[in-house]
């Protein structure tokens, strides 16, 4: 597999597809859409792409064309990492630069809201 930073049709195809199935409100310049669901992530270091063992399920709450944000217990320690967008007829894997990290509210104890910005599509 091999990472590229060139947009392509089925990411934009895809991405709007998974955007358009949620409801949510514009906060950003991108419409973000609400996206509470479970997808796969691991860390990109030093550009090596993560081996499949190294995914771990994380939970979603939002998504645009531009990126995507998650929750973790933990502040990451990474500042690349691969996501698997998957639907239940495709998926997808990018590349994301984490953009920002803040406490975020929870029942469950501490958690931190993490918010992704796609940087492009790695190629099998």
């Amino acid at each position: 597999m091999t990472a590229t930073t060139v947009p392509d049709a089925q990411l934009f195809s895809m991405v709007y597809e998974l955007t358009h199935q949620a409801k949510g409100d514009e906060r950003r310049n991108r419409l973000r859409q609400s996206y509470p669901t479970v997808q796969l992530i691991a860390p990109y270091r030093q550009g090596v792409l993560p081996k499949r063992e190294d995914f771990r399920p994380v939970q979603c709450q939002d998504l645009s064309t531009g990126g995507f944000s998650f929750y973790l217990a933990e502040l990451p320690d990474f500042d690349r990492l691969v996501v698997a967008l998957a639907t239940s007829s495709q998926s997808i894997h990018l590349t994301a630069a984490v953009a920002h990290s803040r406490p975020a509210e929870s029942n469950e104890g501490p958690l931190f809201l993490i918010g992704c910005r796609f940087l492009g599509r790695v190629m099998a």
